[in-house]
């Protein structure tokens, strides 16, 4: 059983720990604020505008139509005298789009970031919508948590069953939980 639960703290430690380097780098550029350098780029594309849509189900239909995926940026949809205009923002690249209604032709302004914002740009994102393997990052952050969880009962089990471990393994983790908590409740104060 102990070689068992040895190998499943393995291996899903090793599955996910691509997720947790991510994860990592994304949370030092959070505490360093780099700068985001966009290259920026304009595209023209002519579709069929959608009619008999509300404004939302309009932008949505558009990002669809011009093969387009990310978020639709809410607060930035807005209705024009020749169209509408709103954002897509997807980890590592944002489109801003104008629409003329009655020609179809929409300009697309295209900013590309770097590796460290796409990176910080997963940091926080569930999912892609407008693509179908868009939930697969989700699923993939769900279950390295989850087996970040198992990983920390499994790893507490197997340094309790080494008994002449525990005085140092109490000792760290009293100092790490503990110094933990201090910093938690002096954010607080």
């Amino acid at each position: 059983m102990r070689k068992l639960l040895l190998d499943i703290h393995l291996y899903l430690g090793l599955f996910c720990a691509g997720y947790f380097i991510i994860f990592g780098v994304s949370s030092i550029g959070y505490n360093r604020h780099w700068d985001p350098i966009a290259e920026k780029s304009t595209v023209e594309r002519t579709i069929t505008p959608p009619s008999n849509l509300d404004l939302s189900a309009t932008a949505l239909a558009v990002r669809d139509s011009l093969g387009l995926f990310g978020q639709v940026v809410g607060w930035t949809l807005k209705e024009t005298e020749e169209g509408i205009t709103f954002r897509v923002g997807r980890p590592g690249r944002s489109y801003t789009v104008s629409l003329n209604s009655a020609t179809g032709r929409a300009h697309i302004d295209v900013s590309t970031y770097g590796l460290f914002d796409l990176i910080s740009g997963l940091h926080h994102t569930g999912f892609v919508p407008g693509t179908l393997w868009g939930w697969t990052w989700g699923l993939y952050a769900w279950t390295a948590m989850l087996t970040f969880l198992v990983a920390v009962g499994l790893g507490i089990y197997f340094w309790w069953a080494r008994v002449p471990e525990r005085r140092v393994g109490f000792w760290l983790l009293g100092v790490g939980s503990g110094g933990s908590l201090i910093l938690i409740l002096y954010m607080i104060v």
